[in-house]
């Protein structure tokens, strides 16, 4: 098997669970869905709360960086 046939095949893995477990392939949707597992709070206030810590910036790449700080700090 080629490289280029595992990097596939491992990323269609990845993406699979993240719609498994999210339902969403959106970094926002997953860093709403576990703040709001964590905290308890209404989704309306996390998603006021990613809006302010992001600076109204929802891009992608911003999404997932916080995503991944928030799974690594705990915050």
């Amino acid at each position: 098997m080629s490289w280029a046939k595992i990097i596939v095949l491992i990323a269609a893995v990845a993406l699979g669970g993240f719609l498994f477990r999210y339902g969403s392939v959106d970094p926002c949707e997953w860093l709403r869905y576990d703040m709001t597992a964590k905290t308890g709070l209404p989704r309306i206030m996390v998603d006021a709360a990613v809006r302010i810590k992001l600076k109204g910036d929802m891009t992608a790449g911003n999404c997932f960086g916080e995503w991944l700080r928030f799974h690594k700090d705990g915050e």
